[in-house]
């Protein structure tokens, strides 16, 4: 399943707006993505998506909990959405 959105704002402060931010847990599709970005002139540039990030988002009266507050918050936010994909 792809899914292209832009989770929050946070992205745009990591990477201001020369790089499209890429949560994928699939290195050949990452690649793709970014190569493909390369030769189209839409620059990506992949983000960690890994279980620091999942568990941060892991709820204390809830399965999950969709803030963890500032920091951090276009990781847990694709955290927080491959968790529910998982689900899925």
């Amino acid at each position: 399943m792809l899914e292209c959105s832009t989770l929050t704002g946070a992205i745009v402060i990591a990477l201001a707006w020369v790089y499209a931010g890429v949560f994928c847990n699939d290195d050949l599709l990452a690649k793709s993505l970014v190569d493909s970005g390369e030769i189209t002139g839409e620059l990506c540039w992949r983000m960690p998506l890994n279980k620091q990030y999942r568990d941060m988002v892991k709820g204390e009266q809830s399965d999950l909990k969709n803030s963890t507050g500032p920091w951090g918050g276009c990781s847990t936010a694709a955290a927080y959405l491959s968790i529910l994909w998982m689900r899925a």
